[in-house]
């Protein structure tokens, strides 16, 4: 079980959870009765379930990568079976969109459209970069307005959930830069032992390096784009404040937040190094959570 506990990764599926706590916060601020915060608790099981399910469903596809990138996970170490896995996150899915159910149908919309984008994400997105990117950001985005769907008014979470999908999908591009190795030696594996027609259209799409195949991932389109995102994003953070849904004390505490979106933006635009883009990841991070924390802000105040 502690296998099985780990493919969960149970912090992730946390912060998904908070995630979801936020955009309820959104609607409400902190004056939730019993009943809603009966509510709030079971949308916020559902998304740690759904994000669970997701963990795990990934790592039964992506063994290959882990044999390269992470080796002592689960599935890779031998630990746990891939069917035993597979069974897990079937459990798990049924189980959070039981629960979106229970609350309403825009919840459990939600709920079943992330819970296809996962299994999608995990079979197929995954080594298709943008599309994946944006695949793995509209999740992070819909824990929001998944929260906010839970408490009956899923626009109250739209600019938040719009930030955080461009700035996310700028952050998806680095790390895609950083760690490209791996997953795209595995995919190559994949599609020549299951798709040789498949393989062949695809051939021109990757080169050589040391005699290991590698994605033609071009690195200035994708510099170009994550800067484009970034810079979205601290654009989408300023909305809130002028069509007046949040005031100045919000406008304030974002400031932070776009100074490291911006700064992010900057960084990759003076290098696409291996030090650099950990540096641009840990910025656009950072952005994140004083975004978030902006957001919480103005909700109160």
């Amino acid at each position: 079980m502690p296998a099985y506990l780990e493919m969960l990764r149970p912090l992730n599926c946390l912060m998904a959870a908070v995630a979801v706590s936020i955009g309820g916060l959104l609607v409400f601020g902190l004056g939730l009765d019993v009943a809603t915060q009966r509510t709030m608790a079971l949308a916020m099981i559902s998304a740690f379930l759904i994000a669970g399910a997701g963990n795990a469903i990934n790592d039964v596809f992506d063994v290959e990568a882990d044999k390269v990138n992470r080796p002592k996970r689960p599935l890779p170490s031998g630990r746990a079976s891939r069917s035993g896995a597979s069974v897990f996150a079937a459990l798990l899915f049924l189980a959070g969109n039981a629960l979106a159910a229970s609350i309403n149908w825009m919840a459990f919309i939600i709920a079943l459209l992330n819970t296809l984008m996962l299994i999608a994400y995990a079979s197929w997105l995954k080594h298709k970069p943008y599309a994946g990117h944006a695949a793995v950001s509209y999740l992070v985005a819909s824990t929001f307005a998944f929260g906010a769907a839970a408490m009956g008014d899923v626009s109250a979470a739209a600019y938040l959930a719009l930030m955080a999908f461009f700035a996310n999908f700028a952050r998806e591009i680095v790390k895609g830069l950083e760690d490209i190795e791996g997953d795209s030696f595995s995919f190559m594996m994949r599609v020549k032992a299951r798709l040789k027609r498949a393989a062949a259209r695809l051939a021109e799409r990757f080169r050589l390096k040391n005699g290991k195949p590698v994605m033609a991932y071009d690195a200035k389109n994708a510099v170009v784009v994550a800067m484009v995102s970034l810079v979205a994003s601290v654009v989408l953070s300023t909305l809130p404040f002028f069509m007046g849904a949040f005031g100045a004390v919000y406008m304030m505490a974002v400031i932070p937040a776009d100074i490291a979106m911006l700064a992010g933006v900057v960084q990759l635009g003076l290098s696409t190094s291996r030090p650099s883009l950990s540096k641009v990841s840990k910025l656009i991070k950072a952005g994140m959570l004083l975004g978030l924390l902006a957001f919480i802000v103005g909700a109160l105040y």
